[in-house]
């Protein structure tokens, strides 16, 4: 006598390789989809990279820019103040000498 849905089949009723096959398929499935979610999530974990990136660079930015604010003030105090050293020193700027 031959068992429930023929020879050679599995519990649905379907031939053994074919079960085979289907279960080998699923196993790649999930497989694939465990890839597919590790490539999400490095590419979620890039992305945080990348914002994190460019707002220290927006922040490097703003800093250099302030540094160089200073510095430009700090020349265009210093050469005024050697304009004025040089003035005193020549007598530019004094009314003229009236006493000969």
């Amino acid at each position: 006598m031959l068992p429930p849905g023929g020879a050679g089949c599995g519990a649905a009723g379907l031939p053994e390789q074919l079960v085979g096959q289907l279960v080998g398929a699923l196993d790649e499935i999930n497989t694939l989809e465990a890839r597919v979610n590790e490539a999400k999530m490095a590419k979620r974990e890039a992305v945080d990279r990348a914002h994190a990136a460019e707002a220290r660079s927006t922040l490097l930015e703003a800093q250099l820019s302030a540094l160089l604010n200073v510095h430009a003030a700090k020349l265009s105090s210093s050469s005024a103040r050697a304009s004025d050293g040089a003035a005193a020193r020549t007598g530019a700027g004094r009314a003229p000498d009236d006493s000969c």
